[in-house]
């Protein structure tokens, strides 16, 4: 097989997919990674207009011997790889004690270990012929201590400093770039979300095209991080000069005002079905 792919994981999900049609309208070859039985009818969009070769494989990828086997049949069938665009992820919103264990592991092997895994492997199997691209989306939260979603900020501020730590060991051969965006409407449920944080909510909030077009170039000039927006730049300067513990205090505040809110939508949502 001559030519090389791009994989994108959570590939037909809001942000996934948006990048999936983006990559493609720059001529990428792709191979789209999700749990979902098949992925017809965004294969036949992306190939209908595009002049591409877009695979699709469906797989649960916190499941171990699942990715296993899919590098096996990656193996088998010749392909080599130009991209990894690490989507897929998970956030759980709440007090940690209220968290199942199974919450708990499924957060961090989607946040982190599929992540790792992957970047390892897919970097393995790497087109040498070419300069790689490697682009990990973490969040704004992970610059920030926020209770209520404690282990999603950490998997974040993780995700951060391995990506930049990462991109200082493969600089030989590869671009590698760090996507922190804050809210994204990429669902009713998110689009929600953003409501409720009020402002800083709206002002955070970019549209995701947009967002996907801006870090495919910021990938290409090779820049290591990539932070959507003048709000969210204006957040991220004030962490750094904001003491960590009051930042966390005022953001335990602004959850608790956020729970109000929800508890009231809640409460009419009701009353309207009534």
């Amino acid at each position: 097989m001559g030519d090389s792919y791009t994989i994108i994981t959570g590939g037909l999900g809001g942000l996934g997919s948006a990048f999936a049609v983006e990559c493609a309208q720059r001529g990428m070859n792709l191979i789209l990674i999700d749990r979902y039985p098949d992925a017809d009818k965004m294969l036949a969009y992306l190939c209908d207009h595009y002049r591409v070769d877009v695979r699709y494989f469906s797989c649960n990828l916190t499941d171990e011997e699942g990715r296993r086997q899919l590098f096996e049949t990656f193996k088998q069938e010749g392909f080599n790889f130009s991209g990894l665009v690490n989507v897929v992820g998970r956030e759980f919103e709440g007090p940690y004690m209220e968290r199942t264990p199974d919450e708990v592991n499924t957060m961090l092997e989607l946040n982190l270990g599929v992540m790792l895994n992957l970047t390892l492997s897919v970097l393995k199997m790497r087109d040498v012929g070419g300069r790689f691209t490697l682009i990990n989306i973490a969040s704004l939260g992970g610059f920030f201590p926020m209770p209520n979603k404690a282990i999603y900020s950490s998997t974040k501020r993780f995700i951060i400093n391995f990506t930049l730590a990462l991109r200082r060991e493969i600089s030989d051969f590869a671009n590698v770039t760090v996507v922190c965006p804050g809210g994204l409407p990429t669902n009713p449920e998110s689009m929600k979300k953003i409501f409720l944080q009020g402002f800083w909510g709206k002002m955070t909030a970019l549209d995701t095209t947009t967002v996907v077009r801006r870090a495919l170039n910021h990938a290409r000039r090779n820049k290591p991080i990539y932070i959507p927006g003048l709000a969210s730049k204006f957040l991220v300067w004030l962490s750094r000069i904001l003491p960590e513990a009051w930042v966390a205090s005022f953001l335990s505040h602004r959850w608790k005002e956020k729970i109000d809110a929800l508890e009231f939508w809640r409460i009419t949502d009701q009353q309207r079905r009534e």
